[in-house]
């Protein structure tokens, strides 16, 4: 019986949740009281499948990119060629899914970032007039000869990200994940290679004056020792990802994809090494950091 005892017909396979009242076995003591399709029943079964709190690890190839200024427009130092390095990350991961369709992560991850930074033989003129200390006007010149710096970055990584999953069956899952990434950077360096020298333009006279340390017209060497960054302590990227989640057991979930990382704040970068006078004429101090992610998750069902 079901709803005041009306009596209902259906053609198709129905699952009847039935509730009990009372003792014993009398038919009058049970009661249907919900009829549902396979269809919905599919559906309970999927979201409480996917549903619950994960916890596992999981780790990333990366190509790293740092850029001056939107990637979709002209490189502003186009003197400077950028090579994107690859490196690694590792970490763990806590994820909470409210059901097959959404959820969300938490990471704390140690990330290398690299990238490889190059300027062939170049001469860069400042056409910004300076003032010696004798009130003299001229310009700065920085010669550089097969000048190169290796970037190494490591800091901590802490995303949290949003899992939208537009599609979910039984056991596979296609993933979105869209976040930010706050990261506390622990140490920055470079291996510098090549040598720099510095000169000053004075057009009243004209002449080129070099080799003059009072002036800070020097030149300076770099033989491929590793030398201080400074940076910034803290950013914050942007994260779009995309890729497949994988249940090969009720407790045991494995997530393979891809993402992009974009700089939401400057990042700023100083070559300790380099004359301070011509830092912004050779190497920008503001950046923007780009990187591409292959990443894996091995994760497990607490509850």
């Amino acid at each position: 019986m079901y709803q005041s005892k009306q009596v209902h017909r259906y053609e198709d396979e129905q699952v009847l949740k039935i509730a009990f009242n009372g003792s014993g076995m009398e038919v009058s003591k049970f009661r249907i009281v919900e009829i549902i399709t396979p269809k919905v029943l599919s559906k309970r079964q999927i979201k409480e499948n996917w549903k619950g709190f994960y916890a596992g690890i999981g780790g990333t190839v990366n190509q790293n990119h740092l850029l001056y200024d939107h990637p979709f427009m002209e490189n502003p130092y186009p003197h400077i060629e950028n090579t994107p390095l690859l490196s690694y990350s590792f970490g763990a991961i806590a994820q909470y899914n409210f059901g097959a369709s959404a959820g969300f992560q938490i990471e704390l991850v140690y990330r290398n970032y690299k990238v490889s930074q190059t300027i062939n033989s170049y001469e860069i003129i400042d056409n910004t007039f300076l003032i010696d200390e004798e009130n003299d006007r001229y310009n700065r010149i920085a010669e550089v000869d097969s000048f190169g710096s290796q970037l190494n970055i490591t800091m901590i990584d802490i995303p949290v990200l949003l899992n939208l999953r537009p599609y979910a069956s039984p056991k596979v899952a296609w993933n979105l994940q869209l976040g930010v990434r706050n990261q506390i950077i622990l140490n920055a360096s470079s291996i510098m290679t090549g040598n720099v020298e510095y000169k000053g333009f004075y057009p009243d006279y004209p002449v080129v004056l070099y080799g003059l340390p009072e002036y800070g017209f020097t030149s300076d060497r770099y033989p491929g020792e590793e030398t201080e960054l400074k940076t910034d302590k803290y950013t914050l990227l942007g994260s779009f990802g995309t890729g497949l989640d994988f249940r090969f057991s009720k407790q045991w979930l494995l997530s393979i994809g891809v993402r992009l990382d974009y700089s939401l704040l400057d990042f700023n970068i100083t070559h300790m090494a380099l004359n301070e006078d011509y830092h912004d004429l050779i190497m920008p101090s503001s950046s923007k950091i780009m990187v591409y992610n292959v990443y894996i998750n091995l994760l497990y069902k607490i509850y």
